[in-house]
């Protein structure tokens, strides 16, 4: 099968017929095993040159071609290779069923796929039996690839040359390489504020190395202060801390008395009481003395007793992927992945930047992070700055990238042959009375005045007598009910309000009237031919430009029309009963609406009842946790349930609303009561340098739907979506200790100058440090200054003698939050705005938080020359 493939490798003859070692010195790899993948390289280019990507999986190098992963190299043992076993005679095929990894099985989709575990030992005899099985696994893999190797984002260069040098041949270069250096650039890791040497940074991967072999969920890398850190069960075992110190753990009773007594000069002054047998130390850091190496088995015996209760680190949600590849590269070892991280996970910077970029949009690392946190923070974003900035893009371009409803897997249609669709209100419980839409029981016969008869009524395996009521009203409306009994009754009780669910009536032959309805609680499956209309859901994103005519919430719930008699539905109003019917279904999708120009109408005319409902809080346990604790109401007649919107409306947690705004003397201002209930983004920075970008001929064809899927397990936190958690509140006080005094100070700042805010903004700002931690998308320092920027300047707007003063608080507090002097910025300001010194100017280039300390000097200078000032 591979006769035809000329390949630069050596051949299977040449394997062992040389005196190098099998083992590589360098880099710990079989060469046995890095000459085939060679081979495989060579092979998968050949017929796809964007096929195949070498990436890293638990600390060694493993080739992807296509989706799957087709043999890895070391040092973890057993290797990995992939084999086609629909080649195999009866004795390979019982060798390769005897070393197939049990956690590896591709059933019907890939039914000739075998993955193997190869010991050491049988490296040779396994490939000189299965290698030209393995070729043609390659190639089946190489041929289905329509665009790049799934991991191609995750290719190391570095890895290939490395293969290179060992195997002693010369490899091709992946098509997508320029493309991937560009990505790259596109997306720097975000920075860290404590580098470390190289020998702290070599006994961290060491640390991680023995944590890893004790359990592969044990530890995790994470962020504190600036700083990179290691936790291994419930404990920091590993990093930099005060004063350039580095944080260690060993075991004391095997460490000699000497060696003992010295080191506890070097004790934590808070050692834990859970361990007594552990020493936690702070050990100097500057690389001048070797009691790292000669502590290390002490520190692997700290670490067996550590994980003993805890297999998995207590601080694995914080985990920075970023951060384990930093300590990666400055240590110069090869790291691996902790366990509870899905390899086949994209980074989410790199895979919404990447899309971005094939669509021609341009947007800094900051803008992304900052969007994306903010919006996974609060389900509520609005996006400022001048016009032609990308707000709208931004927006559009993000919700793209999310999965969209399944027809096939949706609500059936409203018009189904033989159905009705029918609305549970809150009245049906109280009751018993079901009411029929009129618009769907055209078809059937009903008396010409108001009347009644007993019917029979079924629901599952439930069946009671009943009632079907006719009413006639002075206006010539109808309502037709059906009154339930018993299990039935019981039933339609227990389907939650404002859900949807079905009767389907039987008329009796005889007099054509009903005669018996059966309700259906579930969602009904039908065949298409039975459906009078296509069952397509819709998307679930929303795109409203708001107009200025919009005085009151009924631009976007509707309203009861009296001449009609019919309820004006409006598309927002549809679309958020859509989002309630997807959560109550438990998909896991995340709905948007984008209101465009949001600032062309009062906000809080249009938007009152929303805000309110938004702040009002979430239901906690029960069948409706996470909706809203206060309901949106719509109001009409009480006898026109008919094609009527429930009157109460939960907002469910999976709807995010973004709106832009366009700030000129054309719009409207937002009242601090907007702007305290949302995240508020600039989008002002504009650079010409690199811009046009290029864009993408196929537009988001790299965008797979199992990238989709991954991006909204991350957005929405597995389905948890926005929202405070004071427990995760209280974890972020925890894990960065600074956090609560820096916002105590700034308050108390602010306070005399009654700027001040609540419990609400320290909750958020809590919040959205959680989930940065989570996302990693950027360094504590970092999101703390976005945070504070988005949920405390957006308020400051006014005069000179109201502005003046707060101003000066908070760019003493953004230079120093510590040690905030207020004082020296007012000695240095008149000299500032004179021009006669950079002195304020140095300050705030080298601020705490910069750009909390660049705005609050760019609005003091304005306050001053102008005599008024505002966040926009």
């Amino acid at each position: 099968m591979t006769d035809d493939v000329t390949s630069t490798a050596p051949s299977e003859d040449t394997v062992g017929q040389d005196d190098r070692p099998l083992i590589d010195p360098d880099t710990g790899w079989n060469r046995l095993m890095v000459e085939q993948m060679a081979r495989s390289i060579d092979v998968a280019h050949q017929l796809n040159p964007n096929s195949w990507a070498v990436h890293i999986w638990s600390g060694q190098p493993i080739l992807s071609v296509g989706f799957l992963n087709v043999i890895s190299v070391g040092p973890t043992q057993p290797y990995g290779l992939l084999v086609d076993t629909t080649i195999l005679d009866e004795a390979a095929r019982s060798l390769a069923r005897s070393r197939q990894d049990a956690n590896k099985r591709y059933g019907d989709e890939r039914p000739w796929a075998s993955y193997l575990g190869v010991p050491p030992n049988e490296a040779i005899q396994i490939l000189e039996v299965l290698g030209s099985s393995h070729i043609a696994a390659v190639t089946r893999c190489a041929e289905q690839v329509q665009t790049h190797a799934h991991r191609w984002r995750d290719h190391r260069e570095d890895f290939r040359k490395q293969i290179e040098r060992v195997a002693e041949v010369s490899l091709p270069q992946p098509s997508y390489l320029e493309k991937l250096l560009t990505l790259q650039a596109l997306v720097p890791a975000p920075p860290v504020t404590a580098m470390y040497n190289h020998t702290t940074a070599q006994q961290m991967a060491r640390s991680i190395l023995a944590a890893h072999e004790l359990g592969t969920s044990c530890w995790s890398v994470f962020e504190t202060a600036g700083r990179i850190a290691l936790n291994v069960g419930q404990e920091t075992v590993g990093g930099s801390s005060v004063a350039g110190m580095y944080d260690f753990v060993v075991d004391r009773q095997i460490v000699d008395a000497e060696r003992l007594a010295w080191l506890h000069q070097y004790e934590k002054p808070k050692q834990t009481d859970s361990y007594p047998s552990l020493l936690f130390l702070q050990l100097p850091g500057d690389g001048e003395t070797d009691y790292l190496a000669d502590l290390h088995d002490a520190h692997v015996s700290a670490l067996k007793t550590l994980t003993t209760i805890y297999q998995k680190a207590t601080l694995w949600k914080t985990h920075r992927e970023n951060l384990r590849k930093q300590v990666e590269k400055m240590s110069g070892i090869a790291l691996p992945i902790p366990g509870y991280i899905d390899d086949d996970q994209p980074d989410l910077m790199t895979t919404i930047a990447a899309h971005f970029a094939s669509e021609g949009l341009q947007y800094t690392h900051a803008q992304i992070a900052t969007f994306y946190t903010a919006l996974q923070t609060k389900g509520f974003v609005v996006l400022s700055g001048i016009s032609g900035t990308g707000k709208s893009k931004i927006a559009q371009g993000f919700v793209d990238m999310m999965p969209t409803p399944d027809p096939e897997s949706g609500p059936v249609p409203t018009n189904i042959e033989g159905y009705i669709r029918v609305l549970r209100m809150p009245s049906y419980a109280n009751h018993g009375n079901t009411t029929l839409p009129t618009a769907r029981i055209s078809g059937y016969t009903f008396p010409m005045e108001s009347s009644s008869w007993k019917i029979t009524t079924r629901l599952n395996d439930a069946v009671e007598s009943g009632t079907l009521r006719v009413s006639w009203y002075a206006t010539g409306a109808r309502l037709v009910q059906v009154h339930s009994k018993g299990a039935v009754r019981a039933g339609i009780s227990e389907i939650p309000s404002g859900a949807w669910f079905y009767a389907k009536p039987e008329t009796d032959p005889e007099s054509g009237q009903i005669s018996s309805v059966e309700f259906f609680r579930d969602v009904l499956r039908v065949d298409q031919e039975k459906s009078q209309e296509s069952p397509v859901l819709g998307e679930n994103h929303l795109f409203l430009s708001v107009r200025p005519d919009w005085r009151d919430s009924t631009s976007l719930l509707g309203y009861f029309n009296p001449l009609t008699q019919t309820y004006e539905w409006t598309d927002f109003l549809r679309f958020i009963l859509r989002a309630v019917d997807s959560y109550r279904a438990r998909d896991g999708l995340a709905w948007f609406v984008i209101l465009d120009e949001m600032n062309l109408a009062h906000v809080e005319y249009y938007f009152a009842d929303l805000l309110s409902v938004i702040e009002a809080g979430r239901q906690p346990g029960g069948e409706d946790a996470g909706f809203t604790r206060e309901p949106l109401r719509t109001t009409y007649p009480d006898t026109l349930d008919d094609e009527m919107p429930p009157r109460e409306i939960f907002l469910p947690p999976n709807l995010y609303i973004i709106g832009t705004v366009n700030m000129d003397e054309t719009t409207h201002a937002f009242s601090p009561k907007v702007l305290d209930r949302a995240f508020t983004i600039e989008l002002t920075d504009v650079s010409f340098d690199d811009y046009p970008p290029a864009a993408s001929a196929n537009g988001d064809a790299d965008v797979t739907e199992s990238d989709k899927r991954a991006l909204l397990a991350a957005f929405t936190r597995d389905g948890r979506f926005h929202g405070v958690d004071k427990d995760e509140v209280a974890r972020a006080v925890m894990d960065h200790q600074e956090f609560r005094e820096w916002l105590g100070e700034l308050n108390r700042l602010l306070a005399k100058d009654r700027f001040h805010f609540g419990y609400r903004t320290f909750d958020e700002i809590a919040q959205y440090i959680v989930n940065n931690d989570l996302n990693g998308m950027m360094a504590f320092g970092d999101a703390f200054d976005q945070a504070v920027f988005m949920k405390v300047l957006p308020k400051f707007s006014g005069s000179r003698a109201r502005l003046r003063s707060p101003l000066i608080s908070v760019l003493a507090w953004a230079i120093d939050p510590a040690e905030p002097l207020p004082k020296a910025v007012v000695a240095d300001l008149d000299t500032h705005l004179a021009g006669t010194s950079e002195a304020l100017a140095t300050q705030v280039q080298g601020a705490t938080v910069p750009r909390v300390a660049r705005r609050a000097l760019e609005m003091l200078e304005r306050v001053e020359l102008d005599g008024f000032g505002s966040f926009g």
